[in-house]
């Protein structure tokens, strides 16, 4: 094989080497499946304001795709489905969705209270934590709840003891 050739294997007809190009197509997939470290750390650096907000888009963000859910669900139900039965399962769907009455303080000191009391679980998502907080879990059974880990906890996630 001649260096021409060789080199035409690698650049191709485009004038850019074809390495770098599948480099730059499998490097995102290899870095978004990866979980990122230490969400806790972050959340207890942020001020309140900051805190509530973030609650405040996670109970908005929530309350919205669930209602959606609900509509589609209805469009869902076979033809002929009689009225009655449809809002049966309308009302039904709005009686089961979260309770965030107690408020984006509330929930933000919950989320505080949960990463300073268990350090070592600060690599938990704050959306995971808040999860957990509106399916009724307490902070203990957060804390044992076996959530997909990026491993062992690191010292970065660990904090203070």
């Amino acid at each position: 094989m001649r260096k021409g050739q060789i080199r035409g294997m690698f650049v191709g007809n485009f004038g850019w080497p074809v390495p770098l190009l599948i480099a730059l197509i499998l490097l995102p997939t290899t870095v978004v499946g990866q979980r990122a470290c230490c969400e806790g750390n972050w959340w207890l650096k942020w001020n309140k304001d900051q805190r509530e907000s973030y609650v405040w888009g996670f109970m908005t963000g929530f309350s919205h795709a669930y209602l959606e859910g609900c509509r589609v669900a209805l469009k869902a139900l076979p033809p002929g489905t009689s009225p009655e039965i449809a809002e049966t399962a309308m009302n039904q769907c709005y009686r089961t969705q979260a309770d965030f009455s107690s408020g984006t303080t509330h929930w933000a000191q919950e989320v505080t209270d949960f990463y300073n009391k268990y350090p070592r679980d600060r690599d938990v998502y704050i959306s995971e934590v808040l999860e957990q907080l509106r399916n009724g879990s307490t902070l203990d059974q957060i804390h044992k709840y076996p959530f997909m880990r990026r491993g062992a906890p690191s010292k970065e996630a660990s904090g203070p003891r």
